[in-house]
């Protein structure tokens, strides 16, 4: 599998089994956001900041 991570965030993937011995394909990744205000209403929403907030590292690609 060739796993090439465009996104501005740090991932990893590996493979891992079950108890079943099968095998699955597993990504993991490092999403930075911020939690901002909607209005005065105490709510807050996600989003991701227009500046790089996590690193990209050149070796995320396999």
């Amino acid at each position: 599998m060739e796993f090439v991570n465009p996104t501005p965030f740090a991932a990893q993937p590996f493979s891992g089994h079950d108890v079943k011995d099968r095998e699955y394909r597993i990504v993991v990744m490092r999403v930075g956001y911020e939690l901002v205000g909607v209005g005065n209403t105490g709510l807050f929403k996600g989003r991701v900041p227009d500046r790089a907030f996590c690193k990209t590292f050149p070796q995320n690609s396999y």
